[in-house]
């Protein structure tokens, strides 16, 4: 059953992308076949990436668990496939953006990001596509498998009371937090001057200056700046719409003009077209935000704070009437745990920036601003208010029920699926490769014996 639990905490490095770095040769070739399905040794290193490891014996272990979660994550395509499971490409891109948003906000920002990678956030996002859209049609099956598994309150007695005292769960501490955004904005003669320089630069590219060098040395897209300007092909839906407008107007190689998205000020130029994808190369230049547009929004935030603690507006409705962050202004500024999409975080699933504010506050308080990155508006601001702080402590039947239950109908759907990969097995054929015969786990999917094995 442990396999199985690894499906959803491993499956992130599907979607994610691979944090080998660029000089890392994994071992390739085929490790497993499942079906019409082969899972190779470098699917096994890519996943393996998300897993600490302490020793070379805890790294075969590893593998081993790896390979099997693999295998029974093969088995659910399968099925998704049988079963004609398809991913509408708006739901994909939708899901794409969410994802891509937690990453960029636990990096600090949208070049964060990039520089990590060493690629443009399209090129990531691309890089993502056909791996969350397997992964999603795998959590799918899932879902349709265990859609009626259901606990009821004795079940849930009945599992807690087959937990050892001395093995109980300790609990974190968890804490419910709301913010309220607000992003310095140029000033107006910053967004001109910003203007002029595109302006001058595309003047420079059509007398005959090198697109690529101008990129370069000018461009505040520093990730594709470092590749002439090159964003690779990307599907148009993932570009920003005034971009992606101006780019499918344009001829191949032909230079736009100015154009603004909410990025700041683009160059465009087209290299191709396949089907809906776009190969463009652009030259971002961003209005610089000076101290005085900092320090603007810094006072509103300071005033917005004063009218909260005096009572003349509450910080949920601050937030729905104020605050600039999409994602929880309509929840009164609620930060939900997207793991788990509830408001209560565990402490040690906080970024480093809200742990680092709500340290040392008790439950009501209301920072002062504090500086806040949020994708590319990397100058915002907020105020960060500490709803609840729930302390850590031994698990506890009647205060930690929620949680208990949710332990215990994982346990049960956990089951189910694993009833369900050892049926689908039987009738699949499913081949381990010598190299894993190590693996004693993988030993089932050698014994079954039905017409279609070998």
């Amino acid at each position: 059953m442990k396999y199985l639990l690894l499906l959803a905490a491993l499956g992130a490095g599907m979607w994610r992308p691979s944090l080998a770095q660029s000089n890392d040769r994994p071992m390739d070739g085929v490790a497993a076949v499942v079906g019409t399905h082969s899972i190779l040794f470098s699917d096994l290193a890519r996943e393996m990436t998300t897993l600490p490891v302490t020793d070379s014996l805890a790294l075969a272990q590893q593998q081993c668990l790896v390979a099997d979660m693999l295998v029974q994550q093969k088995l659910l395509l399968i099925q998704a496939e049988e079963d004609s499971i398809t991913i509408d490409p708006k739901t994909l891109s939708s899901e794409i953006n969410r994802r891509m948003a937690y990453f960029i906000q636990q990096f600090g920002g949208v070049e964060a990001l990039e520089q990590f990678y060493g690629k443009p956030l399209p090129a990531i996002k691309e890089e993502m596509r056909d791996p969350l859209r397997e992964l999603m049609k795998v959590e799918r099956i899932r879902d349709k498998i265990v859609k009626n598994v259901y606990v009821t309150p004795s079940e849930v007695k009945a599992f807690f009371r087959k937990i050892p005292p001395d093995s109980l769960p300790y609990f974190n501490m968890q804490v419910k937090v709301a913010h309220l955004v607000r992003k310095p904005r140029p000033l107006p003669e910053d967004q001109q001057r910003a203007y002029e320089k595109a302006k001058e630069i595309r003047r420079r590219i059509l007398q005959g200056e090198s697109f690529e060098n101008l990129a370069i040395l000018y461009s505040d897209d520093i990730a594709s700046a470092t590749k002439g300007g090159d964003l690779g092909f990307v599907p148009a839906s993932d570009l920003d719409p005034a971009y992606a407008n101006v780019a499918r107007g344009l001829l191949i190689d032909s230079i736009s003009d100015v154009v603004k998205t909410q990025f700041g000020y683009h160059i465009i130029r087209l290299k191709g077209r396949r089907g809906d994808a776009l190969h463009t190369q652009h030259i971002l230049i961003r209005p610089r935000i000076t101290d005085e547009a900092v320090q603007h929004t810094i006072h509103q935030l300071d005033s917005l704070r004063q009218e909260i603690m005096a009572g003349h507006i509450s910080f949920e409705e601050a937030a729905q009437k104020y605050s600039e962050d999409i994602h929880t202004k309509n929840n009164g500024g609620l930060l939900f745990n997207p793991q788990t999409s509830k408001p209560y975080w565990f402490i040690d699933e906080l970024d480093l920036g809200t742990f680092a504010v709500i340290d040392t506050m008790t439950p009501g308080q209301i920072s002062a601003p504090v500086p806040y990155r949020q994708g590319a508006d990397s100058r915002a601001y907020r105020l960060v208010h500490l709803i609840d702080k729930i302390p850590p402590h031994r698990a506890d039947l009647q205060k930690d029920w929620e949680h208990i239950a949710e332990m215990a109908l994982e346990q049960k759907k956990q089951a189910a699926l694993q009833r369900w990969v050892e049926n689908k097995a039987r009738i699949t054929l499913i081949k381990i490769m010598p190299p894993l015969h190590y693996c004693k786990n993988l030993d089932k999917y050698q014994t079954h014996d039905h017409p279609n094995r070998p």
